[in-house]
């Protein structure tokens, strides 16, 4: 169990953040989808776009996952909130190899 005074501020901070990312003019969600997520995690990345979406707010989302099979990661059989998502969004593909990981010289 983590002692109260470690956990208290750490709570706080994580919903101050939440509350920046929810209300930010301008945000970059990177590799949506890409990291096993808690159910409590997935949750939250759920409202923070629920909201920004709702509220017509400039957001950036960046996967290697195809948006039309993000909904496996939230979870949802009928996908309401990647359709959401995709109403907003204009979709760029990228090609290429992965660089991570490579030592340069």
């Amino acid at each position: 169990m983590v002692p109260a005074d470690v956990a208290e501020p750490a709570s706080r901070q994580y919903y101050a953040w939440m509350a920046a990312a929810e209300t930010a003019p301008f945000a970059v969600l990177d590799d949506i989808g890409v990291r096993d997520m808690s159910d409590g995690f997935r949750g939250d990345l759920h409202t923070i776009i629920n909201h920004r979406v709702t509220n017509g707010m400039v957001t950036v989302y960046t996967s290697n996952i195809a948006l039309n099979e993000l909904n496996t990661v939230f979870r949802e059989m009928k996908p309401r909130l990647v359709d959401r998502m995709r109403d907003l969004c204009i979709q760029r593909e990228f090609g290429g190899v992965s660089h991570r990981g490579l030592r340069r010289a």
